[in-house]
């Protein structure tokens, strides 16, 4: 599997050699991610949880994420462009019961290889200055997963196996952004929103991954040029 990551990276960043000018830029972007289930399925499981464990009340609990890799952009015109990024991200969700005299939870953690495709709209605001929106598909491969199941202060770890889950999803990103040039570097700040379309986890019907997340990251231009 690390082999094909790193294939993957490569293929991304390989063609900023191949071209000259100031038509195709590569950097990084990390960002703060909180993952989080939906669905009617999901929720009528969660009904379920709740009556069978004659619960006070079930939270659908979201959890703390990241996600980082390179990015490739190529533009048409200067308010138009194309962008690709290859992320290891973090994501998954779960529920926390409350049991009136104790507290259990159950939290799925999966880290993910996010390949999204997005077109890009950038708005000038001064000199340097650019407001942009993307939005395209997303595919999303799971590499692993875990759960940890809490039973009061007492805490287990465990897999349920590759097949409870859709190993390929697919779903949508949309990406809101400000972009400053910086002599050679251009500085990113985005607030992100994604949602797959198929579903994350197999046999409780309709559910589907999100994940909200604010990033940040570097462009730089090919042959040290800048944007």
């Amino acid at each position: 599997m690390l082999k094909i990551i790193l294939i993957l990276n490569m293929g991304l960043i390989l063609p900023t050699g191949l071209f000259a000018g100031d038509k195709l830029t590569f950097g990084m972007i990390g960002t703060f991610a909180i993952p989080f289930y939906t669905g009617s399925g999901y929720y009528n499981y969660l009904d379920d949880v709740r009556l069978e464990s004659s619960a006070v009340s079930i939270l659908n609990n979201p959890i703390i994420g990241i996600s980082l890799g390179p990015t490739v952009e190529y533009s048409f015109t200067p308010r138009f462009s194309i962008q690709t990024e290859l992320l290891l991200s973090t994501a998954g969700g779960g529920y926390v019961l409350d049991l009136g005299d104790e507290t259990k939870a159950h939290l799925i953690s999966e880290i993910n290889l996010d390949i999204p495709v997005m077109l890009k709209y950038r708005i000038p605001l001064k000199k340097g200055r650019w407001l942009y929106f993307m939005e395209g598909p997303q595919l999303s491969i799971l590499l692993t997963e875990s759960e940890t199941v809490q039973n009061g202060e007492v805490y287990h770890t465990y897999n349920n196996g590759r097949g409870s889950y859709n190993a390929p999803g697919f779903g949508a990103l949309t990406v809101l952004g400000w972009q400053a040039e910086m002599k050679r570097v251009n500085i990113l700040l985005e607030l992100r929103y994604s949602r797959e379309f198929t579903n994350s986890i197999k046999n409780i019907g309709s559910n589907y991954q999100n994940v909200i997340s604010i990033g940040t990251g570097l462009k730089f231009g090919t042959e040290g040029k800048s944007r």
